[in-house]
């Protein structure tokens, strides 16, 4: 599993899954689902944004000022006050216009309301940003090196999910017609990031 991904999912252990469970009302176990489900529809977009000059240039200075990692020490304290945390703003800078479709798409894909998928959503913003922060400062990635450790996530969850057939995700993001999501929003592993927090 690529570094990125294993730093994030380590910290998701069952106290953390339990303190977000009971702060969106959900159960532990689609807590898991969803999580599976979000992250790479976060890391999804990050790559498409990073693929233009002026988003990799953002991403890697947001990183930087913002993000050191120090959050994944703190998961138990953030978890209850996230919504006084980054989330909103994070994810209008990674989704833009498309955020209800997306927690439409994870409400749908994780059997949880479209509320709930946002306020998942907001929570985990911070939490990618803070994994992606750690591994820059540990590896000191300039921007290129920031967007090939995202890109390494997000082919290995594509490849993941698209051996497993992808049902609703090929539906929403083949949003040109053309039967390949290759080229659109972009190639999750709902299936793979799904099992691996049911271990």
């Amino acid at each position: 599993m690529s570094f990125l991904l294993n730093t994030i999912i380590n910290h998701f252990g069952d106290d953390i899954v339990k303190s977000v469970s009971g702060k969106l009302g959900i159960e532990n176990n689609m807590v898991k689902t969803a999580l599976g489900a979000a992250i790479p529809l976060i890391l999804t977009a990050m790559l498409r944004n990073s693929s233009k000059d002026e988003g990799r240039e953002a991403l890697h200075n947001a990183v930087q000022k913002d993000h050191d990692g120090s959050i994944l020490d703190n998961l138990s304290d953030f978890i209850p006050q996230y919504d006084q945390g980054a989330g909103g703003g994070i994810l209008g800078h990674v989704f833009g216009e498309s955020r209800p479709q997306i927690e439409d798409l994870l409400g749908k894909s994780s059997g949880i309301s479209n509320g709930q998928a946002g306020s998942l959503l907001e929570m985990l913003a911070p939490i990618v940003m803070g994994a992606l922060g750690k591994e820059q400062r540990s590896n000191n990635l300039d921007q290129f090196g920031l967007q090939d450790l995202i890109k390494e996530a997000q082919e290995e969850s594509t490849e993941k999910q698209l051996r497993g057939g992808g049902g609703l995700i090929e539906q929403f993001l083949d949003a040109d017609g053309d039967g390949d999501i290759k080229d659109d929003l972009g190639k999750m592993a709902l299936n793979f990031l799904g099992n691996m927090f049911k271990k």
